[in-house]
């Protein structure tokens, strides 16, 4: 064999497209070599991984349906008593007060309350929920008041303020429908127990 076809042949045997021919013919028999000798190692692992995966999934799951089961617990005994309504210093808004009585052990935070406004027949006017960032904690058996305000229309001309008076509520109805619940001492180490 003469150098220039010695030199053809290597130059078509070291081109990338044989190169890469001949290594897609090799590599799924190297893979089953290699994966024959560790398949049962990496089924093992894969197996414990999913375990570990599975059981923290059920404990996650867990601990969030004993804290919203503490959580309902916690709102049967929380009351909002002494709600009205009581002038503004804003033409265009409607002021609530009222108090919340925390009757539970727990000490509370970022409560959120829902307030349902009526007409003078009962009829649902509107709806607002309200976070009350203001009011910081609730200890236990203690209570808060609170304040709120709606927004009952835009006030342009003195003509507006008969169209506002009709727009407020005659009855309000607010309840408690989120809060945080604040993790003490006493009951991180009762639940450590």
């Amino acid at each position: 064999m003469n150098k220039s076809a010695r030199k053809y042949i290597w130059e078509a045997l070291n081109s990338p497209l044989v190169v890469v021919s001949i290594a897609l013919t090799i590599w799924p028999l190297v893979t089953v070599a290699m994966f024959s000798f560790t398949a049962p190692k990496i089924k093992q692992g894969f197996e414990e991984i999913t375990s570990e995966i599975t059981s923290s999934f059920m404990q996650i799951g867990q601990e969030s349906e004993k804290k919203a089961l503490e959580k309902l617990n916690t709102l049967k005994l929380l009351e909002v008593i002494n709600v009205k309504t009581v002038p503004s210093s804003w033409p265009t808004k409607e002021k609530v007060i009222g108090t919340i009585v925390n009757n539970s052990d727990k000490t509370l935070k970022s409560i959120k309350v829902n307030a349902s406004f009526y007409d003078v027949q009962g009829n649902l006017i509107d709806v607002e929920n309200e976070w009350l960032h203001s009011l910081g904690f609730i200890l236990p058996k203690q209570s808060v008041d609170f304040s709120l305000k709606r927004e009952i229309g835009v006030y342009k001309k003195p003509e507006d303020e008969e169209i506002l008076a009709s727009r407020k509520s005659a009855s309000v109805k607010i309840n408690v429908s989120d809060f945080d619940i604040v993790k003490t001492e006493n009951t991180t180490t009762l639940e450590k127990k």
